[in-house]
């Protein structure tokens, strides 16, 4: 049953979709401009570059936008005219940027073309939703409203249904926004400024699959709600994109979240890990030293968390980590011993969006505490002086994340002294980064390695 409220909700039909497959073959420029943007709604793919030229026209191809997952390129403005357009990405197996799907498009006065790249990376589609970008002018500020437009990317759900209601109500009191069929954009919608949640089913169902937490909507603008796909549990979330392009990601309020543990090889210790107090009930039990450890999903809220050796609550290791869970989250906790045999501990995001062309690593230091270290990927065409992929600086206690192109690496870690010169604390051989995987690797010591140290390669 959809609810109704009073809240002022005006559909205007002024968007148009393309699909684009073709490319153009004649000039129509004139002096009128128009803006577009590019939006990247793979789920599965980095960094890609949106390249454009005047259809009809003997001139290179520019690059306009280079944008990752989950982000737009700001305005870009152009003559309205006919262009072809070409998205790249880098690739190991070649120096210049591959081409992975060409097409074109037509700015129109007056319009706004969002620019999308939609689905498997691997077999990628480009859609352009075009809204007008004219019409917020003739809002009198005094009537406090702004434009809205929702698009659906979300390639999971062929239609979705929209709610929206103020942030302190629930769904019960929520009004129906529009129903949203994939890689479609709604008409326009005027509401009142003011803070909204907003809800999601599947068309026709009043079931919520994915609520947000509260959306500041309370200035004049025109926003536009992208529903797209997402590497958590509930597998959904909305970007809100501002004219400027600003991104703001909301993930399901009421989805769980993951934590995993990690305790440093060293310690040597079994022990089990409990939520604020050692009274509550263990969340890990005779955790084992250089494993990762898995517990239940944990609801998003602010926890201490403490451990103590396996079985023995009177032998505290760490105590009173802050643990900060948001919804929809996976986070790791990794417990080492400083120099002085104390047990510390260190939060990190897990990296759970898999890409298909390249792997995102991260880098955490407990094994150094004297130096900050340097990290090489080192190709086999590469040196270590020409290493296209390094972290540098890294303190003890601290981690770093870098996205590598999907090949072979030799990773090499050392430490820097003040004449430039390079201490060698790891060194590999080289190893195959494989599709789908990203990774977290660990410097710790060991007493049995040559140099004092060694690389823990854990895959996520």
């Amino acid at each position: 049953m959809r609810i109704f409220n009073k809240l002022l909700a005006i559909s205007v039909g002024l968007v148009s979709i393309s699909y684009l497959t073709g490319c153009g073959d004649s000039s129509t420029s004139d002096t009128t401009t128009s803006y577009f943007k590019f939006y990247n709604a793979s789920l599965n793919a980095g960094r890609h570059e949106l390249h454009t030229r005047e259809s009809g026209v003997d001139e290179d191809f520019a690059m306009q936008a280079n944008i990752d997952f989950a982000d737009v390129s700001s305005p870009i403005s152009q003559y309205t005219a006919n262009y072809d357009i070409e998205i790249k990405r880098q690739d190991a197996s070649s120096d210049d940027p591959l081409t992975v799907i060409s097409s074109d498009f037509t700015l129109t006065e007056n319009r706004t073309s969002l620019i999308a790249l939609v689905g498997d990376t691997k077999q990628p589609e480009l859609v352009e939703l075009k809204y007008d970008n004219s019409s917020l002018e003739d809002l009198d500020p005094g009537d406090e409203q702004f434009e809205l437009y929702v698009a659906n990317f979300a390639s999971q759900n062929n239609s979705l249904d929209i709610y929206y209601s103020l942030d302190d109500k629930s769904f019960s009191s929520a009004t129906f926004l529009s129903s949203i069929q994939y890689k479609q954009l709604s008409d326009l919608i005027l509401l009142n400024q003011d803070d909204y949640k907003f809800y999601l089913t599947l068309s026709g169902s009043n079931e919520v699959i994915f609520e947000t937490n509260s959306v500041a909507l309370d200035y004049l603008e025109t926003f536009v709600l992208i529903i797209r796909d997402d590497f958590g549990i509930n597998g959904l979330a909305i970007d809100k994109v501002t004219n400027s392009s600003v991104v703001t990601s909301y993930a399901d309020e009421h989805t769980q979240s993951n934590l995993e543990f990690y305790t440093s090889k060293e310690s040597d210790i079994n022990y089990d890990v409990y939520l604020d107090t050692t009274e509550s009930e263990a969340i890990v039990t005779d955790g084992t030293s250089g494993l990762v450890m898995t517990t239940s999903t944990l609801d998003a809220d602010i926890y201490t968390l403490q451990s103590t050796v396996a079985g023995d609550k009177t032998q505290p290791l760490l105590t009173n980590l802050i643990l900060d869970l948001g919804s929809d989250e996976s986070k790791v906790v990794i417990m080492y011993q400083d120099k002085n045999s104390e047990y510390q501990g260190i939060v990190v995001d897990k990296l759970a969006r898999q890409l298909v062309y390249e792997n995102s690593i991260r880098l955490v230091n407990i094994g150094q505490e004297e130096q900050e270290i340097n990290a090489y990927f080192i190709a086999p065409d590469e040196s270590l002086d020409t290493a296209g992929y390094d972290m540098e600086d890294i303190d003890y206690a601290e981690h770093r994340k870098v996205t590598v192109l999907n090949q072979m690496y030799q990773i090499v870690i050392a430490t820097e002294d003040d004449n430039d010169n390079l201490r060698s604390l790891y060194q590999s051989e080289f190893i195959s980064f494989k599709e789908n995987t990203n990774y977290l690797m660990i410097l710790e010591t060991d007493a049995t390695s040559s140099s004092g140290y060694t690389l823990t390669i854990l895959e996520e």
